[in-house]
């Protein structure tokens, strides 16, 4: 009897012992995958760069700062793909993607340990030339304000009677720019609030200078 007791005791703590180093199931790896082309052709973009980065929040006002943790790049197919454990959910990451003479574009959120196929559009930079001409003078006081409806948000302002001048601003090629203008004329604006009523959508081919003449 005393010897059944004691292997009793010693089954006992082998199977406790087995209990105790149960493995703790695994955790699939976090990936991502995709291709990155061009907007208007579809074309493959060979060598663009994608930046896995990693966010963290700004004290109370909730903000992210991100910081880069990894970068890939396209291949010759425009595609990418990585393998990469996360670290903690409390955090947030994202996919960033550059290229030279390309809009870059931001954020593609990743969830951690999920595979994220993420297929990619980069509008090609392309320059809009506009040539202002005041072919309707009345006097000195004649101004034209155009604002241009792009990223930099810029305004173009020109006055008097002999204006015949030309800008250039870098757009989104292979899309169409929005430009908008409002005239003073004969001591009024066109619009009360000073409005832009008058516009017109140009469409700009990418890698290519488009010209425009605005005649007011």
């Amino acid at each position: 009897m005393k010897n059944l007791i004691i292997l009793t005791i010693s089954l006992l703590a082998i199977f406790s012992l087995g209990a105790c180093h149960k493995e703790t199931p695994k955790l699939p790896p976090t990936i991502v995958k995709g291709k990155v082309t061009e907007y208007g052709t579809d074309k493959p973009l060979d060598g663009a760069k994608v930046i896995l980065v990693e966010g963290t929040t700004s004290g109370s006002s909730g903000t992210y700062s991100f910081y880069p943790l990894d970068t890939m790049f396209t291949d010759k197919n425009g595609e990418y793909f990585y393998e990469h454990k996360l670290g903690t959910s409390s955090k947030a990451y994202a996919l960033w993607f550059f290229k030279d003479n390309y809009e870059p574009f931001q954020k593609q959120w990743v969830r951690e340990n999920e595979t994220l196929t993420s297929n990619i559009k980069l509008f090609p930079h392309a320059w809009l030339k506009i040539r202002v001409i005041n072919d309707k003078p009345f006097d000195d006081g004649d101004i034209i304000r155009i604002k241009l409806a792009t990223d930099s948000g810029k305004r173009y302002d020109y006055g008097g009677k002999n204006v015949n001048s030309f800008f250039i601003e870098k757009v989104k090629g292979a899309s169409k720019t929005k430009i908008q203008w409002s005239i003073y004329r004969n001591s009024m604006w066109n619009s009360a609030a000073l409005d832009s009523i008058y516009s017109s959508a140009i469409y700009c081919s990418g890698h290519d200078t488009t010209y425009y003449e605005l005649k007011y």
